[in-house]
């Protein structure tokens, strides 16, 4: 082999070597690439895993409160069903007690009358225009039996026969007045008697 041919083969080899090395650089280049690639990628599968279980304990937790909410609208709805009826149950009390209220209210009442229909004169007395009344009741009663008489409102064009307020000394008299109202029907004067509904002075 010639001088120059060994010289040739020589310098084959250092460019062979030369490229090898290269090629060794670069692909510690990719290798640790590689590696710090696949290091992150770990660390994002371990960070989404942690996410995952969070989300995971989120959604269980979700879930067991839903039911308890489920559990508790349950009851909720039953409680007031209760107290639905409770209420319609106290509303019909309420209402028959009011009545029952009012029965007694009314009759308590009875000792105080009202007399509509009763001509006004000037010089009237109220005491007796409720004896008369009574008598045409075939009901005989005296001054005495009542304890307070008097017209509500003054005589004027618009109210000229204002309503006559009587007070007995006992309901046993405004009872028997009250309870023959029926006979003022016989007479051809229009006089109302019912029972009176607002504060005698």
């Amino acid at each position: 082999m010639t001088t120059r041919s060994k010289k040739t083969s020589r310098d084959d080899l250092e460019s062979i070597a030369e490229m090898l090395d290269k090629h060794t650089d670069m692909m510690d280049s990719n290798r640790k690439f590689t590696e710090s690639s696949l290091q992150e990628l770990v660390k994002e599968i371990r960070e989404l895993r942690k996410s995952q279980e969070f989300l995971e304990k989120q959604y269980e937790d979700m879930k067991n409160r839903l039911k308890q909410t489920d559990g508790e609208m349950v009851r909720l709805r039953s409680e007031n069903k209760k107290l639905q009826k409770t209420v319609q149950e106290l509303r019909k009390t309420t209402s028959e007690n009011q009545e029952a209220i009012n029965s007694l209210e009314q009759y308590g009442r009875r000792e105080c009358l009202e007399i509509n229909g009763l001509a006004w004169s000037q010089h009237e007395n109220a005491d007796e225009l409720v004896v008369a009344t009574a008598k045409k009741l075939n009901v005989n009663i005296k001054k005495d039996d009542i304890s307070v008489s008097h017209r509500l409102n003054k005589c004027n064009k618009d109210n000229p026969q204002p309503t006559i307020i009587a007070r007995f000394c006992s309901r046993r008299v405004g009872d028997l007045i009250f309870n023959n109202r029926s006979k003022l029907r016989d007479h051809t004067e229009k006089i109302f008697i019912k029972v009176e509904q607002t504060s005698l002075q």
